[in-house]
């Protein structure tokens, strides 16, 4: 009787390992399809990733969305200029999120990415180049939610370039190797955020 108990347990937990390993190929389309079409409602810009891939192993018992090579580019006034590019961006969620229909939102509970450059840029007339948001003048439907929700509680940055170039006022500033992490909850309407911050240099020029 011990003897077939264990062989029906054995044969249920590589059956659960086995699942674990191919949930994510079932997924990797819908996931891939939320983070496109969350970032072509949000931002007017020329948005690209090279890959996106989901694990049930890396913090498990939640689910981890990898999304590599993330790379916005501006349009006018500042054509072809890179505002973001991320080598690797890491999205932390519940398992069940994953089980959500096409229309739902799916809520991020932590973000983590290393690797990466953000270059802020302001031209002679005072615009700056992170001002990619969509206008919409149309009254928006509450009642439609968007594929993605940001319901972060913990982010993490690992060695991020910040560049900052004000073409009026000739003022540079570059920060290499910044590591950045905090915790706070980002749903909150008042966000109390605990948070570190290192960096190798400083410099300002002007």
């Amino acid at each position: 009787m011990l003897k077939k108990i264990l062989k029906i347990v054995g044969i249920i937990l590589l059956v659960l390992v086995l699942s674990l390993f191919a949930i994510p190929f079932f997924f990797k389309d819908q996931i891939k399809a939320k983070i496109t079409d969350a970032i072509n409602e949000k931002v007017d810009a020329k948005v690209s990733f090279e890959d996106a891939d989901l694990s049930l192993f890396k913090s498990f018992p939640q689910a981890n969305v990898t999304i590599d090579k993330l790379l916005i580019i501006n349009k006018a006034p500042f054509e072809g200029d890179t505002l973001i590019s991320l080598g690797q961006i890491n999205l932390k969620m519940s398992v069940k999120e994953l089980f959500k229909g096409k229309e739902e939102s799916m809520n991020i509970e932590a973000v983590s990415t290393e690797n990466g450059l953000i270059n802020i840029l302001f031209n002679k007339d005072g615009l700056g180049n992170f001002d990619i948001a969509l206008k919409d003048d149309k009254e928006q439907d509450d009642s439609k939610s968007s594929p993605l929700a940001l319901k972060i509680k913990e982010y993490k940055i690992t060695n991020l370039r910040f560049k900052y170039f004000d073409e009026r006022s000739k003022i540079k500033m570059i920060i290499d190797s910044l590591d950045h992490s905090g915790t706070g909850d980002f749903a909150n309407s008042k966000l109390d955020l605990d948070n570190e911050i290192n960096c190798k240099s400083f410099p300002i020029y002007g």
